[in-house]
């Protein structure tokens, strides 16, 4: 390997290590991007870097964060403003009894917001966390189910954001697509091996069949307990469950989030209104107070987005399937699909990037290796899936840590140990079925 491709890795290592090192996360992304410019633009890296924020900032994706994000901002401001997030945890408080029921309704919150994984990520933690305070539950452990649920359902289930961006990225690969959206990833569904033992493995941490381990055992043996402040202010379930409900319909009935936050905060603006419970003034400046409050996360996700466009300009996923095209035989490329997709996704390359970054790649290498076509797919969903659960700078692990008060390193080293468990259960299954197929 040549001096020029190890320098490659150098901002990957660097962001790792000192993620893990300082335990922080704004100025590992940072720095690893400004050293990914000085490599590959050396002094005039700043007017090239300023280029790259800026073209990021045109990113469809971003615009679409952007426009998400400050939207849902806006609602849970609404939301709380209106006192519906304190009557869902009282009416909460007196179903749930035991650990055991409140991390099963965290679970099932987690279900029931399928459709997309950031919607579940910030609504999950918002939610929960002051129900799981009382039951001395660490918010680590809400994390965990959080993301190792969101993530993979949303990308197995055929209705879901992940699924419209999926089938679109394979109508340009020429992919049979013609069974339509639902269709189509129905004949994937079964070779997300991942996403389904990620929810299996999520089902028995919750159950008491997976020990707690490493920081997520210290973390329960280290929890403080905390006061159970008592609530003078009654609140109302109905300005919980009216938005949610609304949110997650028009969603559903529309593929389109956006979508169905707008409409969420109409009906919600309106119904607050009508009933006078808040004026119609009044809403609007909770709504943009709301909206504020999600700066610092698009921020970090910018820099994130940024990342992950002057890795690609690197060439460092062209370096990486250098390194492993001669080894890529038909039995082992499923799972050597699935770990260099982990693997570049960990490493910061953007999710919504891989896809088509990777696709014009291997399924060539299915085509020539008489590998079904779907298999490899369902191998990259995984690998997606793994990637995005442990990247440290991942938007979802950003938004479900930023929710409940946790650092984003301290979430993914409490995950470590399940995640790696559930990749070698993966790499198994993949290499049986490279072998017998």
């Amino acid at each position: 390997m040549s001096i020029e491709s190890i320098i490659i890795y150098l901002p990957v290592l660097l962001l790792i290590l000192y993620s893990i090192m300082s335990k922080r996360t704004v100025e590992p992304i940072i720095l690893a991007v400004l050293t990914a410019y000085i490599i590959k633009y050396g002094l005039t890296f700043p007017e090239h870097f300023l280029a790259g924020v800026y073209n990021t900032l045109a990113n469809e994706t971003i615009i679409f964060l952007i426009i998400m994000l400050t939207l849902f901002g806006g609602l849970i401001e609404l939301i709380t403003h209106s006192r519906g997030i304190l009557g869902m945890i009282e009416f909460l408080k007196n179903r749930i009894h035991t650990q055991k029921s409140a991390l099963l309704f965290t679970w099932l919150l987690g279900i029931a917001l399928f459709m997309d994984d950031y919607l579940n990520s910030l609504l999950v933690g918002t939610t929960m966390r002051k129900i799981i305070d009382k039951f001395e539950i660490p918010r680590v452990q809400v994390s965990i189910i959080s993301i190792t649920t969101s993530v993979p359902l949303s990308i197995m289930t055929p209705v879901s954001t992940w699924a419209v961006f999926i089938y679109g990225v394979l109508k340009t690969t020429g992919i049979d697509t013609s069974h339509g959206q639902i269709g189509t990833h129905i004949k994937i569904m079964p070779f997300m091996i991942y996403p389904i033992i990620s929810i299996i493995g999520t089902v028995l941490m919750i159950s008491g069949l997976a020990p707690r381990v490493f920081r997520l055992k210290r973390a329960y043996d280290n929890f403080k307990a905390r006061e159970d402040q008592e609530i003078s202010v009654k609140g109302n379930p109905l300005n919980f469950v009216i938005p949610i409900v609304i949110l997650i319909v028009v969603t559903v009935l529309t593929l389109n989030i956006t979508y169905g936050l707008v409409t969420a905060l109409v009906v919600t603006t309106a119904w607050l209104s009508f009933s006078e419970q808040v004026y119609f003034k009044e809403a609007v400046d909770i709504v943009l107070k709301g909206m504020s409050t999600m700066t610092s996360p698009l921020i970090f996700i910018i820099f994130a987005f940024t990342f992950g466009e002057i890795l690609t300009e690197l060439g460092f996923a062209d370096t990486v399937l250098n390194l492993i095209n001669p080894l890529i035989t038909r039995e082992n490329l499923l799972v050597f699909s699935f770990l260099l997709v982990a693997g570049l996704v960990f490493a910061g390359i953007d999710v919504w990037a891989t896809i088509p970054l990777i696709l014009p790649v291997l399924l060539p290498l299915a085509q020539v290796h008489e590998v079904n076509a779907f298999m490899v797919i369902g191998a990259i969903l995984s690998g997606i899936s793994f990637g995005t659960q442990v990247c440290f700078i991942s938007e979802s692990n950003i938004l479900v840590s930023g929710t409940l008060g946790l650092k984003p390193v301290n979430q993914v080293l409490a995950l470590m140990p399940y995640a790696l468990t559930y990749v070698a259960l993966t790499s198994l299954i993949f290499l049986y079925l490279g072998y017998t197929m």
